[in-house]
């Protein structure tokens, strides 16, 4: 399938969910990228099920991943401090992101 992905209409989408299914039913494989490796059934069930649950969590407002989640911010607020001190020549012996450990 060479057509492009971007849909503006449910209608649109489905088309392109059946056409897919049709194409994997005859053994094809299909590309979903430009760059990426075509996929074959189980490859293309699994990447729908991610492209799901990336619109479900976008329309719920809350962004993913671990650096969104308020126990980071909280952590790297407080190594901002501990930094923060460390510039003022204050002894700071132990930060709580692993980012900002291994730079300082």
């Amino acid at each position: 399938m060479s057509k492009c992905w971007q849909y503006k209409h449910v209608r649109e989408y489905l088309a392109l969910l059946r056409a897919a299914q049709e194409a994997l039913a005859k053994g094809y494989r299909i590309r979903l990228r430009w760059n990426g490796d075509a996929l074959n059934a189980d490859e293309w069930q699994c990447e729908r099920i991610k492209a799901l649950d990336r619109r479900i969590t976008l329309e719920a407002g809350r962004p993913i991943g671990r650096k969104h989640c308020e126990q980071y911010q909280t952590a790297l607020f407080r190594d901002y401090h501990r930094v923060r001190d460390a510039l003022r020549q204050i002894p700071v012996y132990q930060f709580e992101t692993p980012e900002i450990t291994r730079r300082y």
